[in-house]
């Protein structure tokens, strides 16, 4: 069990009263497979024992695997989420856009480690799409940091950038690359991540940021490419796509979040960037098909039926020297042990 604020819409925060909340359950009436647990990727250690942590994002796909670990590492887990209608019983209701709400929840929380996961993920370049990004994503990110700069007993922010960031540069991209962004994502999350380094540099805040590539595994929702295209082929439809001659690296959720984990407890300089992957690259055309293989059924996946986007990044991969080196992290997860888990995880789902 967990000590949370309750979960409502009434504001301000200071007038919720505490309450007990024991978030176990969610994940398991969501069928939540916690792959960490599961495959005995992280053992149990006492360095988060009693932490009191706040994750931002603690609804989406990435924050349900972190705040799981992080409750069975037993840290006392504050999940921020931005609406009471998202579905997760006892998340903190707070709308990163609206300062005094920040700043309120961060002087009641007293939090020793913050995981910033929350952003909008818009792949448009439509003037007002660039603009809706920039207000969720880099005003929020700023509250958050500001209402913690003066924060003495605050050890680490841990903040989710993106491997899209680098954009169009030459791969494999490294952490000194400057970054060229080509969606509204991108675009905010290189302008957090140059907000998060000014803040740590001029400001003390004790800010890295993590840049994972493309993250796939259990509980991800099917807008994105892979379980899109797992549950197309569990259902037997065919799965309309490109030509599939993008090369992209796939890290399984598992392993970014043992490397979110080590992060905020490294001992790398504020404002360091790590970039996290498998550093294995595939075609999307050979995933799809081996997507196909696992599942054996072959001939659904349709190449070249769809035209490629406009500015695609063909060749996707990343360097990741700087995790091995300053987390002593590595991927344990290959993909194909990834993708059947995975697959396993939509299977038990559909039963």
């Amino acid at each position: 069990m967990i000590s949370l604020l309750r979960e409502t819409a009434a504001y301000p925060l200071q007038a919720i009263p505490p309450t007990t909340v024991d978030l176990t359950g969610f994940f398991h009436e969501q069928k939540y497979i916690m792959s960490l647990s599961d495959n005995d990727l992280l053992a149990r250690t006492t360095v988060y024992e009693d932490v009191r942590v706040l994750v931002t994002g603690s609804a989406g796909f990435i924050g349900r695997h972190l705040v799981e670990a992080l409750q069975n590492q037993g840290a006392i887990v504050g999940p921020i989420v931005r609406s009471a209608s998202n579905g997760m019983t006892g998340g903190m209701v707070c709308d990163l856009r609206d300062a005094q709400q920040v700043q309120d929840l961060v002087r009641q929380w007293k939090p020793e480690l913050i995981f910033h996961l929350a952003a909008q993920r818009t792949r448009e370049v439509t003037g007002a799409a660039i603009a809706q990004t920039l207000e969720n994503n880099l005003t929020g990110t700023f509250h958050l940091l500001e209402a913690v700069r003066d924060y003495s007993s605050l050890r680490r922010v841990v903040m989710l950038g993106s491997a899209e960031e680098y954009g169009g540069v030459a791969a494999p991209f490294d952490e000194e690359r400057r970054e060229a962004p080509i969606t509204a994502y991108s675009l905010s999350k290189v302008c957090e991540t140059q907000l998060g380094q000014m803040m740590a540099r001029s400001c003390g805040v004790p800010v890295i940021i993590v840049r994972p590539t493309i993250v796939y595994g259990p509980g991800q929702q099917d807008d994105m490419l892979l379980p899109a295209l797992i549950q197309s082929l569990l259902h037997g439809l065919p799965f309309a796509m490109t030509s599939g001659e993008q090369t992209r690296d796939f890290l399984y959720v598992a392993d970014l979040v043992e490397a979110l984990l080590l992060a905020a407890h490294s001992s790398v300089a504020p404002g360091t960037i790590i970039n996290v992957g498998s550093e294995k690259v595939i075609r999307i055309a050979d995933l799809a098909i081996e997507v196909e293989r696992i599942l054996g059924v072959p001939g659904l996946v349709r190449l070249g039926r769809l035209p490629t986007r406009e500015a695609e990044v063909m060749h996707y991969a990343v360097d990741c020297s700087r995790a091995r080196t300053a987390l002593g992290w590595t991927p344990r997860t290959n993909l194909e042990q990834g993708l059947r888990q995975t697959i396993t995880w939509f299977q038990t789902k559909q039963t």
